[in-house]
């Protein structure tokens, strides 16, 4: 004991002399002067902070497992524990890029490495996942084609961590390829009832679609066995060879996005039907709306 100082304060001296190095880190941290900064072990990515934080915050743990990447912000007590947490998913995801961030603490719980790591090893079991830690509550969102695999590391996962965790667990098992096919026309569905805007006579898509077009992309990333076809229609106004020439241009555009978003251009498909298809009246304002439009449609399984 210091003095008649708090509890707490005793504590962070506490935890100061077992690591000086923290002193820097608590100055810094505490005044608000320095963010956490991303750390992205053997990868091409860069990642972003999510907000402030300081030594002195609630431990947190968020994954998101999408895209081929994994997404990570967590926090850790020492450098040997994050440097443990980056070899870890070094080995567990070899083949997703990182985008890594480390909160720097004066403690966290006794079971936090262990949590962690068991959390990290049950979403490697799965296809695309979403995770997070609140105090003895942890969350896990996703969809796995391995469901005895992911189970037994979840079983395994569970016997480590305190009596009073509680898991919620919402994870969709695809058991073979006819469950799988189902979710994904499903969600396929969803996604593209929401249409795509353009600038008035032009291929280039209006911000307000990047929505819409990034949650295709998440899903093609989830449903890597089938292709997408995309095809351009506009209305009847004006001359009809520019007409077919703009819709296969907005067509093209659409799947443009989703290639830099990493959708390999094979799956992709795309063609252009000028006004020949319409699915509303020419003559009216609402009508034309509605028949300039980007359909899409899931082809055939790849082999």
């Amino acid at each position: 004991m210091i003095g008649n100082w708090p509890a707490s304060i005793n504590r962070i001296a506490a935890a100061l002399r077992r690591d000086p190095g923290l002193i820097i880190s608590v100055l810094l941290f505490g005044s608000g002067l320095l963010m956490p900064t991303p750390i992205d072990p053997g990868s091409s990515g860069t990642g972003a902070t999510t907000g402030p934080y300081t030594v002195l915050d609630a431990p947190t743990f968020e994954v998101q497992l999408s895209r081929g990447w994994l997404e990570l912000t967590a926090t850790t007590a020492s450098r040997k524990q994050q440097a443990g947490l980056k070899n870890f998913i070094a080995d567990r995801f070899a083949d997703h890029g990182t985008r890594l961030t480390f909160i720097p603490a004066i403690k966290v719980p006794d079971s936090w490495d262990t949590m962690s790591k068991g959390l990290l090893n049950a979403l490697a079991a799965t296809e695309s996942a979403t995770a997070s830690v609140r105090d003895s509550d942890i969350s896990i969102r996703g969809v796995t084609a391995e469901p005895e695999a992911f189970a037994a590391r979840l079983s395994l996962m569970r016997t480590a961590l305190p009596a009073n965790t509680v898991i919620d667990l919402d994870v969709t098992t695809l058991a073979d390829t006819a469950s799988l096919d189902a979710l994904c026309s499903r969600t396929f569905a969803e996604i593209v009832a929401e249409p795509v805007a353009f600038e008035h006579s032009s291929a280039e898509i209006r911000t307000s679609s990047y929505s819409m077009l990034d949650k295709l992309i998440d899903f093609a990333y989830s449903c890597r066995h089938v292709q997408i076809v995309i095809t351009g229609h506009t209305d009847a106004s004006g001359d009809e060879s520019w007409n077919l020439k703009l819709s296969r241009l907005r067509a093209q555009a659409v799947a443009d996005y989703l290639a830099r978003g990493g959708i390999a251009a094979e799956r992709l498909r795309v063609d252009g039907k000028g006004s020949s298809i319409p699915i509303a009246d020419n003559s009216t304002r609402y009508g034309r709306s509605l028949n300039r439009r980007i359909d899409f449609a899931l082809s055939q399984p790849l082999l």
